[in-house]
């Protein structure tokens, strides 16, 4: 039986790691972009952890799915109407432009701590071997991992970054990205190569038409 859920925006690892240690073992934490919307498949997030925690699953993952304009140019946010009706296209730009990784982890157990983006979760047979700086910072955290990480597909994470002023955060992105020698800069480079030869993205060769408008 859980005794907690907690939802956390964007964070530094580090940052991540202070909060996992507040947690506690029967929690469950929702990871979750400033830019993103998850979606579980058929049930909300209570019942999902039910099921996830009868059927011996410490994480839910899921596919990411860009949301673009009807004309693939990168418009602000309006407050009306839905983001998904501004945004009316289902793409794969992550991966066929930027050539990024899709797979996401929507939710897991306060004992599995996130790799970056929340792409993966680790657990403490690689966690030194990845962050080895945080190693005195982690100790106690990993006294609580589980071994093994049990996960289940069951969720779509809705992925509205394709908006205005995209350009420039992706800019300074590889810049900060380059200098810290992450090898993430090459996607956003990706990217902003595609955009300075096509100035938009083709939604007719990347794209169709979502059926989700809310």
């Amino acid at each position: 039986m859980r005794c907690g859920l907690q939802t956390f925006r964007q964070l530094t690892f580090f940052h991540q790691l202070h909060l996992l240690r507040r947690a506690r073992l029967c929690d469950w934490v929702v990871w979750t972009d400033m830019d993103e919307f998850h979606e579980l498949h058929g049930k909300n997030v209570h019942e999902t952890i039910d099921q996830l925690e009868e059927s011996n699953y410490n994480a839910l993952t899921g596919r990411m799915i860009d949301r673009v304009a009807e004309d693939g140019g990168f418009h602000p946010v309006m407050d009306r109407p839905s983001l998904f009706e501004q945004f009316p296209y289902e793409c794969n730009i992550t991966r066929r432009i930027l050539n990024a990784n899709r797979d996401k982890v929507l939710l897991a157990s306060a004992r599995l701590i996130p790799a970056s983006g929340h792409h993966s979760v680790f657990n403490e047979s690689v966690i030194f071997s990845n962050y080895p700086n945080y190693r005195f910072l982690i100790r106690d955290t990993l006294q609580r991992n589980d071994s093994s990480v049990r996960a289940r597909d069951g969720g779509t994470v809705w992925h509205f970054k394709w908006i205005a002023g995209v350009e420039r955060y992706l800019k300074d992105r590889v810049a900060s990205f380059k200098d810290h020698k992450y090898g993430w800069w090459e996607e956003s480079k990706n990217f902003l190569r595609y955009v300075r030869k096509h100035k938009t993205i083709d939604v007719a060769f990347f794209c169709r038409k979502s059926e989700k408008t809310k």
